[in-house]
């Protein structure tokens, strides 16, 4: 398991108008609690990985105010073939990381099931891998936000949250 962090700070409504969302995203992102940033890839600058509207709606399901910043008619999926899960850029509020960390998990959890279960796990099938990077901002702009990053084995999620929470917590 790889987990990293920096600090950083990043501001919302820049990173809003060098994206260029038209009005209606903009205003809901500036009061949304989690934010999806694109990758962009190659000719593709607006490109979210694969399954992105499934974490979107998976986290509207479980009460989190979140948006995906693009465009409805620029988003796009980048669709790499492999065992890897990769839930690309997130920016969480403060506020928000206990809830957000819980609905992630359960979120990981159900896609890569079998891995947890020790029973089905195939021997020549490697374990899911999850990626992603977490950047964490202040609700009261009283301290840098943080940027996790997380590249490990899907059971490995739960541990790697509770240090993110203890890491955050003690910044």
């Amino acid at each position: 398991m790889q987990l990293t962090h920096i600090d950083r700070y990043t501001d919302i409504a820049k990173l809003i108008s060098d994206i260029g969302l038209g009005d209606s995203i903009s205003a809901s992102a500036l009061t949304a609690d989690i934010l999806i940033v694109p990758l962009g890839y190659n000719d593709a600058p607006y490109a979210f990985p694969q399954r992105t509207d499934e974490l979107f709606q998976f986290c509207q399901e479980n009460n989190l105010k979140i948006e995906i910043l693009v465009d409805d008619d620029k988003y796009e999926e980048i669709e790499l073939n492999s065992h890897v899960m990769r839930l690309g850029k997130i920016i969480v509020k403060d506020l928000a990381l206990p809830l957000f960390i819980s609905v992630l998990g359960a979120y990981i959890y159900e896609n890569t099931r079998n891995d947890f279960d020790t029973d089905e796990v195939v021997e020549f099938v490697a374990p899911t891998e999850v990626e992603f990077e977490m950047e964490v901002i202040d609700s009261l702009q009283q301290r840098k936000s943080m940027t996790f990053k997380f590249k490990g084995e899907a059971k490995e999620f739960t541990v790697a949250a509770e240090e993110i929470k203890k890491i955050w917590d003690e910044h």
